[in-house]
């Protein structure tokens, strides 16, 4: 909140600067292309376009993902099994290729990001929410 404060306040300093200077100078007056209200920025969506939507959910498919592990050389695997073993806290000794083929089917950020995108949330309202309000005795089983 404390950055969209200072965005909108930065603005009003340029926009009055410019009156300022139209009136005295006659220079060239100025819009702001973002305008910002006294509404509560929490409800003021930012929503993302459907090409930057499309971007985000591809980039969370890879996200915290291995290549596959017969197509890296061995200094690419000994990097990707060190960063890896901090994933599952273990040695790094420990990683095999099937850790690789259980992380390259994960869901997690995907999921994450999906339904985020999909029930339309904001990030400030994700952080509010609370695990009292989710209500597991009401899921639909198939």
């Amino acid at each position: 909140m404390d950055h969209i404060y200072e965005q909108a306040k930065f603005n009003d300093i340029l926009r009055r600067w410019f009156e300022y200077r139209h009136d005295k100078h006659d220079a060239d007056q100025w819009e702001p292309p973002v305008k910002f209200s006294d509404n509560d920025p929490v409800n003021d969506a930012d929503f993302f376009t459907k090409e930057e939507r499309s971007k985000l959910y591809n980039a969370s498919l890879e996200y915290k993902t291995p290549p596959a592990y017969d197509n890296q050389t061995p200094e690419e695997q000994d990097r990707w099994k060190a960063h890896i073993a901090q994933m599952l806290k273990k040695p790094k000794e420990q990683v095999r290729s099937s850790d690789f083929k259980e992380l390259r089917k994960s869901w997690k950020f995907p999921s994450l990001i999906g339904c985020t995108l999909d029930g339309a949330l904001q990030p400030l309202k994700i952080e509010r929410s609370e695990m009292s309000w989710l209500r597991l005795e009401k899921r639909v089983e198939e």
